[in-house]
């Protein structure tokens, strides 16, 4: 066969009818604004590049797309870097036919793109990135020669895989990554007006997620239970429910690898979230299947009285809700050269007590007071306490809540920060704060050996570095890349005399 190295670009107002190509070696197929590419049936199209397109492809449904690339081939927008936010746009421009994947390293979903026929896994996995891979066909399943080890859909962002007018059961072939330990189907079954639904699949079990988008917060429910598969399913109806005793039959799929040590095979079910607690639907029961993925439960997933368009599912061996329960502190400085401790829970199920605990460093954290719980409460709880001990060096003072239940498990708060009155005569300080770009550690007449780090919400350490300052005014920069929108703690410890000064960011 002969073979090409060009790229094949279609701009302006252009259209391109029934395009064919022998085998493309290396070359792209690009769509400028304004373009229309249309294949009509029984038309191929033969791309070993990329697809990067801001115009549109109209084909029918007996178009043919086969990607045979050597690498990763992606469907994405013209600049050809990723399309953000368009997994939650009802816009569809790229619309394939048959879509033939012969490349063993995939291709990769950045844009939202249609399937109108059948999506064909000769080779390779399907990478859904951050657009939406919608498989439109409902006379037959949309998708065909995929299987449990390396030829589905692996979801890695915002994108999810969508299908249209559910109502039986239909397969959602999922996974977190290209091998059989990552393999996690989701079946979903709907008895309302059939409808479009599409899921991801994530890694771990949280206890709070962005109704949004979907994405994870950062407590893992590990600090709490043992008894979970670590996988969360994102499920998205395309029409918002109004009737809150709605709700969706669910068949998870899973390995072996996957569970926690405390999950029980003997009793498990489908669990939903919402507002920081984990809720099991139905009664428990034994698992069953087998395969590489070797075990499933089958639960009905109700809607509560917030249906989040992303709904968070998992499976667990929990009896009882999973609580953190909205766990969340406040502080700050009184007028008696003291802080003002409030915190609050939203629902409570056997706790204990609560520790109120202090740092100076943002790492090392000690109790300096105890407090009852409530024990069981489905109402606002409100606690207090005060910090009368406050006569330290630091620029701030980090608080955080470890709540402790009748059987011993724990829970954190956030971390709150207290920035004391002694700025005056600060030697070390930190700009621009709220922080746009680098930040920047000032030093005046503070000469001498620091270790300088950056510390998370979480007191996890992002960056470490050790520095010399020499002159009676000096600064160093932090690099702000990979750091993400939100609070952290700059940790200066003088190596001379082990004193250390924490200084709270805000990154935006």
């Amino acid at each position: 066969m002969k073979t090409f190295t060009k790229t094949y670009l279609v701009s302006g107002l252009a259209m391109l009818f029934h395009f064919v190509s022998a085998h493309a070696q290396n070359a792209s197929l690009i769509i400028g604004s304004g373009a229309y590419y249309v294949g009509g049936n029984s038309s191929y199209s033969v791309i070993a590049g990329d697809i990067r397109s801001d115009g549109n492809i109209n084909s029918t449904a007996g178009n043919n797309f086969s990607f045979i690339g050597s690498s990763q081939q992606r469907i994405t927008c013209l600049a050809g870097g990723g399309c953000s936010n368009v997994f939650n746009s009802s816009v569809y421009n790229t619309v394939f036919g048959n879509v033939n994947q012969n490349n063993s390293s995939g291709i990769r979903i950045e844009s939202n793109a249609k399937v109108l026929g059948l999506h064909t896994f000769n080779s390779g996995a399907t990478e859904i990135n951050e657009g939406n891979y919608w498989l439109a066909n409902t006379s037959v399943t949309p998708f065909v020669s995929n299987n449990n080890t390396n030829q589905f859909f692996v979801t890695t962002a915002h994108g999810l895989l969508k299908r249209s007018s559910l109502g039986g059961p239909v397969l959602f072939p999922v996974g977190t990554a290209a091998n059989a330990n990552n393999y996690t189907p989701l079946s979903l079954a709907y008895g309302g007006t059939p409808d479009n639904f599409a899921v991801r699949v994530l890694d771990n079990v949280y206890f709070s997620y962005d109704e949004t988008n979907g994405d994870p917060g950062t407590v893992l429910v590990s600090t709490k239970s043992s008894a979970f598969v670590k996988k969360t399913w994102i499920v998205n109806k395309e029409t918002p429910v109004t009737d809150f005793t709605d709700g969706f039959l669910a068949k998870a799929e899973w390995n072996a690898v996957n569970e926690d040590v405390g999950f029980n095979h003997n009793a498990a079910g489908i669990d939903r979230n919402h507002n920081w607690i984990w809720f099991p639907q139905n009664a428990l029961s034994a698992t069953t299947g087998a395969g590489p993925y070797a075990y499933d439960a089958i639960k009905t997933v109700t809607y509560d009285n917030k249906f989040y368009p992303y709904y968070p599912i998992t499976v667990s061996s929990l009896v009882n809700p999973l609580l953190v329960t909205g766990l969340k502190l406040t502080a700050s400085l009184g007028n008696n050269n003291n802080v003002l401790l409030n915190w609050q829970t939203l629902t409570e199920v056997n706790s204990n007590y609560f520790i109120v605990e202090k740092s100076l460093d943002g790492v090392s954290y000690s109790g300096i007071a105890k407090v009852s719980a409530a024990g069981n409460s489905v109402t606002t709880q409100k606690y207090s306490t005060v910090d009368n001990n406050i006569n330290v060096t630091a620029e701030d003072i980090l608080y955080r809540i470890r709540e402790v239940d009748l059987d011993g498990k724990t829970s954190y708060s956030n971390v709150v920060s207290v920035k004391l009155n002694n700025d005056a005569g600060r030697l070390i300080s930190i700009y621009p704060n709220p922080a746009l770009t680098d930040i920047a550690v000032h030093f005046k007449n503070a000469a001498g050996n620091y270790v300088v780090s950056v510390l998370d919400n979480n007191g996890r350490t992002i960056t470490q570095q050790s520095i010399t300052i020499s002159g009676p005014l000096e600064k160093i920069a932090i690099s702000r890349r990979g750091l993400a929108a939100g609070v952290y703690f700059v940790s200066i410890i003088n190596k001379a005399n082990g004193n250390v000064q924490t200084l709270m960011v805000n990154v935006l």
